[in-house]
């Protein structure tokens, strides 16, 4: 029985949600440093591809060796293991110091 169809029948609270606010800390990231790499040596080949009708060859670069602080000027490819980016003519991509990749 239901607490409204029978107010004098005890009712059990089977489960329950409780919400908190609070502050949380934040979360330290390690920043990394500049490990002397050269754009030159993460590029792994030459690649044929095709921007707005034109013909370019377009560098190819590995993803996991572009050190800190390298910027990629487009046109260009970035190789990952899980997927590729494409830097298209006019944008640029930098490695920040989290070894995030900032595509403007």
């Amino acid at each position: 029985m239901f607490g409204h169809m029978a107010p004098q029948e005890p009712v059990e609270i089977v489960s329950f949600r409780v919400r908190g606010i609070g502050l949380v800390p934040p979360v330290e990231m390690p920043k990394f440093k500049p490990a002397g790499t050269a754009l030159g040596d993460a590029q792994r080949e030459l690649r044929r591809v095709r921007f707005d009708g034109r013909e370019l060859d377009c560098p190819v670069y590995q993803r996991e060796r572009l050190d800190v602080g390298l910027t990629v000027a487009g046109p260009a490819v970035l190789d990952q293991f899980d997927c590729t980016t494409v830097i298209c003519p006019g944008q640029t991509a930098r490695v920040d110091e989290w070894k995030n990749l900032i595509v403007t």
